[in-house]
């Protein structure tokens, strides 16, 4: 008997799924670009010497680096205020984190809550998740999005909550094992 065949069985499959996206260039190129922005977000006040938000108004309109006039202090330029383009947006990559993580997790946790309870009662409860999901559904993503904003206000916290609620059926489609 083969000696490598037992240790190939005894090993779990998540080692032969690793091993095969790390010989895929593209996606191992995809996770790299993804990190290094995650990096960049989570780590802006140590990466940038200026506040996103500080007028500097003799430092208006600077080009970027590349260009004539252009300085290494600046890479990016500044805008018509003086802000730093480059500080403005790593932490405007926060901001953008924060909205995607916050808004997947209140679709997540919401999501799966109902689909879980429609799966396991069946029956009415069933139906009746099932259909609001599908009411939810019939709406275009964006219009409902603004009502739901419009009604709420407008801010950032309700533009996440917006966002959470409109891809909470997805979440429940799919905690929904055995159901409609």
């Amino acid at each position: 008997m083969n000696e490598t065949a037992p240790a190939k069985m005894d090993r779990h499959p998540i080692f032969d799924q690793i091993e095969k996206f790390l010989k895929n260039k593209t996606g191992v190129a995809g996770l790299i670009i993804i990190v290094f922005f995650t990096l960049a977000a989570i780590l802006a006040p140590l990466l940038t010497p200026y506040d996103p938000n500080e007028n500097a108004l003799y430092e208006q309109l600077k080009p970027p680096v590349w260009a004539e006039g252009g300085a290494v202090k600046n890479m990016l330029g500044t805008d018509d205020m003086g802000r730093d383009l480059l500080t403005r947006m790593i932490y405007g990559a926060r901001v953008s984190l924060t909205l995607g993580v916050v808004s997947v997790g209140i679709a997540f946790l919401i999501g799966s809550f109902l689909g879980a309870i429609a799966g396991y009662y069946k029956g009415w409860p069933d139906s009746l998740i099932m259909r609001i999901m599908d009411i939810i559904l019939a709406f275009p993503h964006i219009l409902l999005a603004i009502v739901i904003v419009a009604y709420l206000g407008p801010g950032l916290r309700n533009a996440m909550i917006a966002i959470g609620i409109i891809n909470i059926p997805r979440f429940a489609r799919i905690g929904n094992f055995g159901g409609g």
